[in-house]
């Protein structure tokens, strides 16, 4: 998550935590018993069981006086806690100020002006029984998804192109957990008001990124909409993930290329497994060992690693003979990774 250019990282035989830039030294010295990564320049830090705010430098911008079980880092000024006496959740702003008192069971992180929560238990594979309430920055309830709900284990789904994919049945009275069980829901896209823009009809759906949403029709072939729910490239590809940087990955009779916004095969299907493009590279497994190429499709890291995940921030964390280390984008270790 962090796009400040910083890693958090913990000191070799300390249990303290702190941040690295590129080169892999720290920047903000290991003094933290935990941290949250950075984004929009802001990072939780705990020290002496109390949370407090810092900034890119490591200078408090809240003093630790915030006592919370769990946090999590900031999105849209708000970062989500968990009070820890009752386990209920709630948000703070970027001044440590609780805004939204905790009292929901789960919540998810803000993304274009929206939350969802939850005020009982949550149980992931019938949670389209129960009901999630969508939120303001200020906490008023704008909707309840009664019949609809999204996947609250997946952190990385939110709001995006004012769309967020969601499950139900076609008429969602009748839904249940036989229905789920049974793969009888479907996927469709709420808009920001929680109402049904893009009606349930795919047996699944990425999040919208650059306009775009891979989607799986009914026949099982993968293709591409739009906002407004028009099938702008067709549903002729295995399996795909979303665009980034112009490309997306798409399977082709289980081998793995790029596809760029017309629907154009620009990097051949030759990986068994891909990732997304980010900072200009991409991780993929060719036998394997993962490597890295860039969006002409050259090979600018050979493929050496048991593992690798994208670039951010100038690094990539990878695995070599079941050791985690951080790379720079030619490829040298930067740091070993102790967490």
């Amino acid at each position: 998550m962090s796009n400040s250019g910083l890693h958090a990282a913990r000191a070799k035989d300390s249990d303290r935590w702190g941040f690295i830039s590129t080169s892999g030294k720290f920047t903000v010295p290991p003094q933290f018993s935990r941290v949250t990564e950075f984004n929009e320049g802001l990072a939780l830090a705990q020290v002496e069981q109390a949370w407090g705010v810092i900034d890119t430098q490591g200078k408090w911008q809240v003093s630790p006086h915030l006592h919370f079980g769990s946090v999590r880092a900031f999105c849209n000024g708000l970062a989500a806690v968990e009070e820890s006496d009752s386990e209920l959740w709630g948000f703070i702003n970027t001044d440590g100020t609780l805004v939204i008192e905790p009292q929901y069971t789960w919540v998810s992180d803000f993304s274009e002006g929206r939350a969802f929560v939850k005020d009982d238990e949550v149980n992931p594979a019938f949670a389209v029984e129960g009901s999630y309430d969508l939120i303001d920055r200020q906490g008023q309830q704008i909707t309840q998804l009664n019949h609809y709900d999204f996947d609250p284990m997946a952190p990385e789904w939110s709001f995006s192109h004012g769309r967020l994919g969601v499950r139900g049945a076609p008429d969602p009275k009748l839904v249940n957990a036989i229905d789920i069980i049974e793969g009888r829901i479907y996927w469709g896209f709420i808009d920001r008001s929680g109402h049904l823009a893009i009606p349930v009809q795919f047996k699944w759906v990425h999040p919208f990124s650059e306009g775009l949403a891979a989607v799986r029709t009914q026949d099982n072939r993968v293709g591409f909409i739009d906002v407004s729910g028009k099938m702008t490239i067709s549903a002729r590809f295995d399996n795909a993930s979303s665009f980034s940087q112009g490309l997306a990955a798409v399977e082709v009779e289980h081998q793995w290329g790029y596809i760029n916004q017309t629907g154009e095969v620009v990097i051949e299907p030759d990986y068994e497994l891909v990732d997304e493009f980010s900072e200009g590279l991409a991780a993929v497994q060719l036998g394997d060992r993962w490597g890295f190429i860039d969006r002409a499709g050259s090979v600018v890291i050979a493929p050496q690693f048991e593992a690798a995940s994208s670039f951010r921030g100038g690094l990539a964390r990878v695995k070599v003979n079941e050791q985690k280390y951080y790379i720079d984008r030619q490829g040298q270790v930067i740091r070993e990774l102790t967490d």
